[in-house]
């Protein structure tokens, strides 16, 4: 079929350039409309309902240009680029009601709901946007239910995983879906291969059900950031339990102290009275060990054992000498490992140590 239409100048065309489709004409067809409905602007073959030719610069397709300002869309090599032309301008996402939920400035900065990101993320959180502040109680024991895990992502999953959700939801007898067992990506185009660490949702949401949400395909989330606050409190109450414990230990060794003497004979009075074993040195060793110890001179029998972590004894050390003395014992006695030994004086554990072997 030949062209037809109506000429509106030497180089303009309006009409018909075949029986599939009909164009506009300037120096080359711009612009094409075929019997399909497809619409393609520099192009003359739309394979969709509207396509453009090759969109090779960053500023292609214009959605509003004024003066030096540039706002649209464009490809750059293999990115699909979105662009804006006013460094106070941003993209924004809008729900239903037109409330912006998602920004992105054209510096980068991120708005999301109550959440901001700049090179670091920051959540809003100031006090006049609160009500009912309560402090977390049994923080600790929050924490100690939870579970670290270290984890690889899947793949795929059967897509059935998502259909199955959504034709259960759907109660329209006309509108229920028959789940396939085809397999869909999970995480984009693949999924990231590297171990990483994290939660398993299922099982926060047993202690912590207010960090985990729930999306209509039934995929579970967990809210990472809302643990920080529970680990900070179970922290403050481990650091009262240590500073509790510190100050037993050390009312004990003030009563040790005292039993023993507070002036400069308390070595006298723990060779005397306080049976006492030191740690070895050096420690670990490959030739030999001292290990010393303080016995009273009412001690009638005494002697240093030696086993190994299952508590089978390997060695005895006679001690004869009272008072502060020490014994030694030669690398060669035993073999490389790790090693408990025990000074045991009337029949009574006095204390038990470790030590270590080399080679």
């Amino acid at each position: 079929m030949e062209d037809f239409g109506v000429a509106k100048a030497i180089h303009l065309w309006v009409g018909g350039h075949d029986n599939t489709k009909i164009g506009f004409w300037n120096q080359g067809w711009r612009m094409s409309v075929l019997n399909n409905g497809n619409i393609g602007i520099g192009t003359t073959t739309p394979n969709y309902r509207l396509s453009f030719g090759n969109l090779s610069n960053f500023k292609s397709l214009a959605m509003y240009e004024s003066g030096g300002e540039f706002y649209g869309l464009g490809i750059s090599g293999y990115s699909f680029d979105f662009w804006i032309g006013n460094p106070s301008a941003s993209y924004s996402f809008r729900n239903p009601s037109g409330a912006v939920v998602v920004a992105i400035t054209s510096i980068g900065d991120i708005f999301q709901n109550n959440s901001y990101a700049r090179n670091y993320y920051y959540n809003t959180s100031d006090r006049r946007l609160k009500n009912n502040i309560v402090s977390i109680d049994k923080a600790l024991d929050k924490i100690a239910a939870l579970r670290g895990i270290h984890y690889e992502l899947k793949d795929s999953v059967d897509a059935a995983f998502f259909e199955n959700t959504v034709a259960n939801a759907d109660t329209s007898k006309n509108n229920k879906k028959t789940p396939n067992s085809s397999k869909k990506t999970a995480y984009g185009a693949s999924a990231p291969s590297k171990t990483t660490f994290g939660f398993v949702a299922q099982e926060i949401e047993t202690v912590l059900p207010e960090l985990v949400t729930t999306s209509a395909s039934s995929v579970k989330s967990v809210n990472y950031i809302g643990v920080i606050p529970i680990l900070v409190e179970a922290m403050r109450e481990q650091q009262t339990q240590i500073e509790s414990l510190k100050a037993e230990v050390k009312k004990l060794k003030n009563t040790k102290a005292g039993a023993r003497t507070e002036d400069a004979k308390s070595s006298t009075e723990k060779t005397t009275s306080i049976a006492y074993l030191y740690q070895n040195t050096p420690n670990p060793f490959s030739q030999e060990t001292t290990i010393k110890y303080s016995l009273p001179e009412t001690v009638q029998d005494a002697f240093i054992s030696i086993t190994d972590l299952n508590g089978k004894q390997l060695k005895t050390l006679t001690i004869a000498t009272k008072g502060e003395s020490s014994v030694v014992l030669k690398a060669n006695e035993l073999y490389a490992g790790l090693f408990v030994y025990t000074l045991v004086a009337d029949g009574n554990i006095v204390d038990s140590k470790r030590m270590v072997i080399v080679e």
